[in-house]
This record gives structure tokens, sequence and C-alpha cells, in this order.
């Protein structure tokens, strides 16, 4: 297998910090009222939807950018549903979905589709 590259590793580093930004938001945000458990529930969804986006930018991945462009998207769409809802703070949201923007400009990059095209 060729060497992975850079692109594919920012790819996998964003993931990483869209999770922990989330899991961040989450303990940031949390207040001890009943109805807060979606919110939080809301915010894990998002750690993993970032966690496995991340994971599929690995040697071992089993998506292709289709697929990895298909959960960005789902997850974009997702956090903008959230906030619009305000079961997510506006900055939290968009922090978020920028995490998300850059993850869908790392796969658009040629090298980075023929790279994850290897599937």
């Amino acid at each position: 297998m060729t060497e992975i590259p850079k692109k594919i590793s920012v790819g996998c580093g964003l993931g990483l910090i869209g999770g922990v930004a989330s899991i961040i938001c989450l303990a940031v945000f949390y207040t001890s009222e009943p109805d807060t458990l979606l919110n939080m529930a809301l915010y894990m969804l998002i750690a993993c939807l970032f966690f496995g986006i991340a994971g599929a930018f690995t040697k071992t991945g089993q998506w292709g950018w289709r697929m990895i462009t298909f959960m960005a998207l789902l997850t974009i769409g997702l956090i903008a549903m959230f906030t619009v809802c305000k079961y997510f703070d506006v900055y939290a949201g968009i922090i978020l979905a920028a995490i998300t923007l850059l993850i869908i400009a790392v796969v658009s990059f040629p090298s980075s589709k023929k790279w994850l095209s290897r599937i």
C-alpha cells in the first residue's frame, strides 16, 4: 500500500478534533435541568459521527470518498437542524459546522479521492 497522503491525515485529525469539540460542548453546556438529557444525547451523537468519519481516513477504513462525503453532509445537516431547533448553542453549531466543512474540503481534493477510492 502506498504512503498515506498528508491531506488524509488532516482529515482524520479534523474528525478527531470535531469529536473532542462536541464532547467539550457537552460538558460546557451541561445544566442540571430535567430536559437537558436530550441536548447531551445529541452532542454525543455528533461526537460519534465525527469519530466515525475520523476512522474512515485510516489505512483500514472501510468507506470510500462518496460515503465519507455523505456522512459529513449528514453530520452538517444534523448540526444545522439541532442549532436551528435550539438544542445546540449557536456558536457551538457554527464551530462544529466549520469543522465538517473542512472535512468535506479535504475529501474533495483529487489526491484524497484517489487514495480513498482504493476500496
